[in-house]
């Protein structure tokens, strides 16, 4: 019961701001290198490798995906910028404070309701430069980091315990400079407060970031164009325009099915009974903590990941970025995915 009651206050504070967050016991910083089972590099471009991680669930606090981006924090040689909603999780703290204390130039973004944690005022005493988006009308609610203006990391994640280890999260690593240098022209315009379209395309990547982009449009144009099938992973779905196009797609044949978290999506606002009322494969999640994964893999082959809910303000007013993948192997990987979570899913 108490849990419970703490996942429907969190709940009624997202339909509130679109938000998200959480936080669990702290952990002791350790350095593996070898994770063979969630970080094979896949080249989508010939500029590109990407690395894609997916949140532990089966209990304790060490083996994460926090820990790879730790590695590449502490190998760091001249800068990092992050723009993340929420930082409690002391793996990636520390880290940070090794490379800023070894001459490694660090910014970083966050959103205004989140900038006065305990985290981020320690990295501010210390001389870190923490700046708030000075929107109290929407969130920023990216999570990425670029290292060394050719480093990328992006997802669903926020730099948390509970995303790493309790929570259904994806996460990729890009190699990639004209990438990084998108990202870190996106991250200069949170910390200006402006805005002015800037995206990255190439044969088999594509990133673009809300509101400017009109991300909502560019998964609708990918459901359209779906052949065979539609799978999808969302933690809030309140887009009745993204939902009549997955009823559309499935009503000219398209196989649609998808997971939504159970908690968030008790409210009215969700577009689960919508769906599921249209006769369209929906569950709810199985994990007892929260399914905050943003995902669609459509026809095996392209994947949309990142920080962006299916909501009118992530599309409308927030800051948020989305990644489309175009590549058969990264999407078997989280096609695997999917289809673990979705056999632990319910009515």
């Amino acid at each position: 019961m108490i849990r419970e009651a703490i996942k429907f206050l969190l709940m009624i504070i997202f339909v509130l701001f679109t938000g998200c967050g959480g936080d669990a016991n702290r952990s002791v910083v350790s350095n593996p290198t070898n994770k063979k089972d969630n970080n094979q590099e896949t080249k989508v471009s010939n500029r590109s490798n990407i690395s894609v991680y997916f949140s532990k669930t089966n209990g304790g606090y060490s083996g994460g995906i926090d820990e790879n981006i730790a590695d590449d924090i502490d190998r760091a040689k001249s800068s990092i910028k992050i723009a993340i909603y929420d930082l409690t999780n002391d793996t990636i703290k520390d880290a940070i404070l090794r490379a800023y204390d070894s001459g490694v130039s660090i910014q970083i973004v966050t959103d205004d309701a989140t900038v006065d944690g305990d985290d981020f005022k320690e990295l501010k005493n210390r001389g870190i430069k923490v700046y708030d988006d000075n929107k109290s009308y929407a969130l920023m609610h990216d999570k990425f980091m670029i290292i060394d203006n050719k480093f990328v990391w992006s997802g669903s994640s926020n730099y948390t315990y509970w995303g790493f280890y309790r929570n259904n999260e994806n996460d990729v690593r890009i190699e990639n400079s004209s990438l990084a240098k998108v990202y870190s022209d996106e991250f200069n315009m949170i910390v200006s407060h402006s805005q002015s379209a800037h995206n990255y395309m190439d044969n088999s990547l594509e990133v673009y970031f809300s509101p400017k982009d009109k991300i909502e449009n560019k998964i609708i144009a990918l459901i359209n164009n779906a052949n065979k099938e539609i799978d999808f992973l969302i933690y809030a779905f309140t887009s009745s325009n993204i939902a009549n196009a997955l009823i559309n797609a499935q009503n000219r044949g398209i196989i649609v099915k998808g997971v939504f978290d159970e908690d968030w999506n008790q409210n009215k606002y969700s577009k689960y009974d919508y769906l599921k009322k249209a006769g369209v494969n929906v569950l709810k999640d199985g994990n007892n903590f929260t399914l905050h994964d943003k995902v669609m893999i459509i026809d095996k082959s392209i994947v949309i990941t990142g920080s962006y809910n299916y909501t009118i303000s992530a599309n409308k007013k927030n800051s948020e970025n989305i990644l489309i993948i175009n590549n058969k192997n990264i999407a078997n990987k989280y096609e695997n995915e999917f289809n673990k979570i979705y056999e632990d899913g319910k009515n």
